[in-house]
């Protein structure tokens, strides 16, 4: 139930709630709860972003230094999937919750505004948003597809146009159970380019919820280079982390000053 809309008798009876604490009020997320998200501000792989210790010197993780070249993919993680996160994105993708996708909206902003690198690394201010397609069916069986609408609210962030430029030509196995090596064989050749023509010059954002491995946002972005796209990145608003690299990143987050009036914050603009 999305509290925000429908007759007033609804909004009386479902005031609208912060999705984080539940308490009563206007925004999805309360000041509070956005503040003690850890925000991927932490050292990270130059490549796939993955968290680093502060101390380490390493500038790519040990997957990123065995993969080719060519089969990498530069990506890009707003915060720990995690706490409050990992809630609002279950809720959002398997209960439809619509008011904890507009809590990940404000996450977003709070991100961005928080870390310029991601910016510069993702090429957010002349980018084109992909996002991750859904089959059909189980896109009718969801009733939407949680990739695009968060699509849709990054765009609203960094003013960056969304192309549904990938069709999904097959189903696929859920991967959530599945390994490394198993994730990889379940999505190949499960992409396509949709009726689209492509800028070679514009660089394509894949955007998903999560990064797990990575498989699906690498076949996307070969299916994207096949078609003649060059440059390719990928973002997603979670991703997995060890819970001593959480606790720093958490308080780096809380000492953070970006949370007042995220929600109407935009990349490139002035503080």
């Amino acid at each position: 139930m999305n509290a925000a809309a429908g007759p007033w008798w609804v909004r009386w009876l479902f005031p609208p709630r912060c999705q984080g604490c539940a308490r009563l009020g206007p925004e999805p997320l309360c000041a509070a709860c956005l503040a003690t998200i850890p925000l991927s501000l932490l050292p990270r792989c130059e490549i796939c972003g993955a968290w680093f210790d502060p101390l380490a010197s390493a500038r790519r993780c040990a997957e990123c230094r065995r993969r080719p070249d060519g089969q990498q993919l530069v990506a890009r993680a707003a915060a720990a999937h995690e706490g409050i996160t990992r809630r609002l994105v279950l809720r959002y993708k398997y209960q439809r919750r619509h008011t904890a996708g507009a809590a990940l909206g404000l996450l977003w902003a709070a991100w961005l505004a928080a870390d310029s690198e991601a910016v510069a690394a993702l090429g957010l201010t002349d980018a084109l948003l992909v996002p991750v397609p859904l089959h059909r069916r189980r896109e009718r069986w969801r009733g939407f597809n949680q990739a695009l609408s968060l699509a849709e609210s990054l765009a609203a962030v960094c003013d960056a146009p969304v192309v549904e430029a990938l069709v999904r030509t097959r189903p696929t196995r859920p991967q959530v159970r599945l390994s490394g090596a198993q994730r990889e064989r379940n999505v190949k050749g499960a992409f396509n380019l949709a009726e689209v023509s492509l800028n070679r010059a514009r660089t394509y954002v894949l955007v998903d919820d999560v990064y797990t491995t990575g498989a699906t946002l690498r076949e996307c972005a070969r299916t994207l280079r096949r078609a003649g796209a060059r440059e390719i990145r990928a973002v997603t608003v979670a991703r997995p982390v060890s819970a001593e690299l959480v606790e720093l990143a958490r308080r780096l987050s809380e000492g953070s000053e970006v949370y007042s009036g995220t929600s109407a914050t935009s990349v490139g603009s002035s503080p």
